[in-house]
């Protein structure tokens, strides 16, 4: 009888450990990170472990005033780790719609972004032109773009705050940009196996 005893406890203590396994894997425990910028606190939860090496070139190689268009997931990073600003830092109500349980947080994080916003952004990392690419950085007085490599599987995100069907980005300039291709009013400044960073050239 013990030994059946004993044979439940060791059994119920198993399944245990792997109910909480389970549910620390469906609920990871998010790392947060702060920052200051114009006189209040930021924070957010995104941060890809790689990305270290091109924020502190881009903190040391560009102007302190230099404005960088960039996929919006990359936005608080680029404004904490590089010290510089961006286009965007925050999605727009628009694109957070299609995500079942989304994490903004507008309190901490800043305010959505207006959809246009995400638009010109989507438009000019999608464009196949880079003179259109050119012309909406121009708007905003962008002079740099960033890409991640992860920019190809969040391409979806653009497509639809676009309007479009979601395809693979081929011949966009983000794809050449991941390539590291030459495109025509931009130089390569940057590249490492996961980043890139094009500086808008006046032609």
């Amino acid at each position: 009888m013990k030994r059946f005893l004993m044979i439940g406890l060791l059994a119920m203590m198993v399944l245990l450990m792997i109910v909480g396994c389970s549910s620390k894997q469906a609920n990871p425990q998010r790392t947060h990170y702060t920052y200051e910028k114009g006189n209040r606190t930021f924070t957010y939860d995104y941060q890809p472990s790689d990305i270290g090496p091109c924020m502190d070139w881009i903190m040391t190689n560009t102007p302190e005033d230099a404005v960088f268009l960039c996929c919006w997931d990359y936005g608080h990073t680029i404004r904490d780790l590089g010290e510089r600003d961006v286009i965007v830092f925050a999605p727009s109500r628009e694109v957070l719609s299609t995500i079942k349980n989304p994490a903004w947080n507008e309190t901490v994080s800043g305010k959505y972004s207006s959809h246009y916003k995400i638009q010109d952004v989507a438009e000019a990392l999608l464009a196949a032109d880079s003179n259109r690419t050119a012309e909406i950085m121009r708007k905003y007085n962008s002079t740099y773009i960033f890409i991640h490599q992860s920019d190809i599987t969040h391409s979806w995100a653009m497509y639809y705050a676009l309007g479009e069907p979601v395809a693979t980005p081929t011949n966009t300039i983000l794809d050449r940009a991941l390539n590291n291709q030459q495109i025509a009013h931009f130089e390569l400044v940057y590249s490492d196996e996961f980043c890139v960073v094009y500086k808008l050239v006046e032609p």
